[in-house]
């Protein structure tokens, strides 16, 4: 899959960041959980321009507020997301990923980035 996408020239994390159009807007409030990735059992993931995307956080986004919060779409809290380039690339430089979960039907909503 990766090869697939570095061949159309897409930083892989993009489409698996956003795996489906439907945003997810809640209707009611949610009760978030909250869940550290285990960075043991993910296997990293070093591919073509990680480094520029980690020094950009790291002069911006972590500079400023230590995090960079992510919306991702059609993300469930399942044990194939450590399997997710955006995971197994991120945890490369990542000190934490974090992944807030709506409890109701298990949706990831946020995935923090530590830096």
């Amino acid at each position: 899959m990766v090869a697939e996408i570095l061949l159309d020239r897409v930083y892989p994390v993009i489409p698996d960041i956003y795996r489906s159009k439907n945003i997810n807007l809640a209707t009611e409030p949610r009760e978030l959980k909250y869940y550290l990735v285990n960075q043991d059992l993910v296997n990293p993931l070093h591919i073509e321009g990680t480094e520029e995307i980690r020094q950009f956080f790291e002069s911006s986004f972590f500079a400023d507020n230590g995090s960079i919060l992510l919306q991702p779409t059609g993300w469930k809290l399942e044990d194939e997301l450590q399997n997710s380039i955006t995971i197994r690339t991120f945890i490369t430089f990542a000190k934490q990923i974090i992944l807030f979960v709506d409890d109701k039907d298990k949706n990831v909503v946020l995935l923090g980035i530590y830096g």
